[in-house]
């Protein structure tokens, strides 16, 4: 039997156009309160496309197209077709940040170099090199912790409309960062190109390799379907992903209406975005203050959700498009309401894409254990992360994935002992490692919930377990007589009814095999490509909170 759950700036970037070379900065402000201050610049996400490149890929797409549309692979061209695009990234579903992304950079309309450059909206979010290259499509990145996120793949690329795959290009090194010019511009970039109805192409370049979609050339591809995960391939500065679109007759599109678009008149989104879209993108508590990779080492973003009395720690925000002279409040409130700190962030340096601030508060010995809130008034709205203060933080572990190939199973364990075991061959050798992992906590604490395991042997030869992080579903199991109660395997933080994850934390995906290999059996996972190679691909079921099931949230 399957354990079943219960349906209960203005128009300036903040940039900086260099001297002589005139490459344009998207910096980053990182000033802090409590002795941390000071402004630090950081080469936001570039990159260079030669255009013998660009027409040497343009070229070979169109010989595809004819191809295709040879053998009946593809439908011709509609122009009536009438094709609107949805944004080209997003965070994974259950992601804790309130949005996915920030602009870098806006295609360039003005062909004059260097340091000549215009927006669709008659800014200057975009560049150009002194070599001569135009910046040709919309940038856009990861924030904050864009390389984290990289490795993590919480930053997708999805189909902006629906289409057909007419290339792809993966397995190239996707780690690339530094100056531009540094590497060739026909440096071999991850990609996939997707012709739409009316015979418009989308380039979605720089991807992260071996992210891209499992379908093939020729396939289709729906609006809003992930076709890969955003990287630093090609002649790239940092993770983001390149979006540039041409029209049925080969012309280079800006989906962006405004008064200095050139290329065409009308918007290509269902829904514009604005030039400018405020928003507050992380409220987060930290050990140490954190710091972001320079390519010479990874992101530290020290997250924590368990802080000890006796330290000094850092809260931050991180905010996208924060405008000249905004400015909002921020507190830390203790357990019984009291304001422990509080002070306002004020940008008075210049418009900024991407911007932080840390402030280091001190949590004197003798402060309340319980849970306290870092909060910040933003856009009208009071947003909080929720952290815990006790005598001591809780301990961290790995839970660790297995699959034995003879049941088609999977299982996961966090006992250090039992890992030792199964990588040392226990049990014939038969459960073999998959390479997934996640974090969990070892120890109860505050705020997170006891992880129930159960195991069952009435299927047959095929011995099963079973995990769940919700009390009524454990307590319910624990009464079916097919299920046998192990323990409390580890202690998970929990995602809201809607499927999101606190601060600090990953969405853990829960699939249900329905059965199908003469037994339950459950698989967790934080990849979301993983989730959907199994639902529905290979007739699993999504079970867990919100649309696409997050079981629980694993801290990072």
């Amino acid at each position: 039997m399957r354990p079943k759950r219960p349906h209960v700036v203005r128009a300036t970037l903040f940039a900086v156009l260099l001297a002589l070379s005139a490459l344009s900065l998207a910096q980053e402000i990182a000033s802090s309160g409590g002795g941390h201050g000071g402004l630090l610049t950081r080469r936001g996400p570039m990159d260079e496309l030669g255009d013998g490149w660009r027409a040497e890929m343009r070229a070979d797409l169109e010989l595809r197209v004819t191809a295709m549309l040879a053998d009946g692979r593809m439908a011709p061209a509609s122009k009536a077709a009438g094709v609107l695009f949805q944004w080209p990234a997003q965070l994974i579903p259950g992601a804790s940040d309130s949005v996915s992304d920030v602009i870098a950079n806006y295609l360039d309309q003005d062909l004059a170099y260097p340091g000549h450059v215009r927006d669709w909206n008659c800014g200057v979010r975009s560049y150009d090199l002194a070599g001569g290259y135009n910046h040709r499509g919309l940038d856009i990145s990861a924030f904050p912790f864009a390389w984290l996120k990289m490795d993590r793949d919480e930053m997708i690329v999805v189909a902006a409309a629906a289409g057909t795959i007419i290339r792809k290009d993966d397995g190239h090194f996707d780690r690339n960062c530094g100056r531009l010019g540094s590497l060739p511009t026909n440096t071999p970039v991850n990609a996939i190109y997707v012709r739409h109805a009316d015979g418009s192409i989308a380039w979605y370049l720089h991807v992260k390799s071996g992210s891209l979609t499992p379908k093939a050339v020729g396939d289709t591809v729906a609006a809003g379907e992930r076709i890969a995960s955003v990287g630093s391939s090609g002649a790239s500065t940092s993770p983001h992903l390149h979006f540039e679109v041409y029209s049925g007759n080969g012309q280079l599109i800006d989906p962006f209406a405004g008064t200095c678009n050139t290329l065409n008149a009308d918007s290509w989104w269902a829904n514009q975005p604005a030039y400018w879209q405020p928003a507050l993108v992380r409220l987060s508590v930290h050990s140490a203050v954190p710091t972001f990779s320079d390519c010479t080492s990874d992101d530290a973003p020290a997250a924590t959700s368990y802080l000890v009395p006796g330290n000094v720690f850092h809260a931050a925000v991180f905010l996208r498009d924060f405008l000249l002279d905004s400015s909002f409040p921020v507190r830390v409130v203790r357990p019984d309401g009291t304001t422990h700190f509080s002070d306002t962030v004020t940008n008075t340096q210049q418009d900024a894409v991407s911007f932080s601030r840390t402030f280091a508060v001190d949590l004197p010995v003798g402060s309340p254990p319980g849970a306290w809130r870092f909060q910040a008034d933003f856009g009208g709205v009071t947003r909080e992360t929720i952290f815990q203060v006790a005598a001591v933080a809780p301990e961290k572990a790995m839970a660790v994935e297995y699959f034995h190939a003879g049941f088609g199973h999977y299982f996961i364990s966090a006992k250090a002992d039992e890992i030792a075991g199964l990588d040392a061959g226990a049990y014939g050798g038969v459960w073999i490692r998959t390479g997934r992992t996640f974090a969990v906590y070892a120890a109860p604490a505050a705020g997170l919930a006891p992880v129930c395991r159960f195991f069952s042997r009435p299927f047959g030869t095929r011995s099963s377990h079973f995990y769940t992080a919700d009390p009524i579903e454990c307590e319910g199991v624990k009464h079916n007589p097919d299920w046998f109660f192990e323990e409390i395997a580890f202690h998970v933080p929990m995602p809201d009814a809607s499927g999101t994850c606190p601060a600090g934390s990953l969405p853990v995906y829960r699939m249900y095999n329905n059965g199908h290999t003469g037994a339950p059996n459950h698989r967790f996972t934080t990849d979301y490509a993983t989730r959907l190679a199994f639902v529905p691909a290979q007739d699993w079921s999504r079970e867990g909170d919100g649309p696409v099931g997050v079981g629980m949230c694993a801290p990072q």
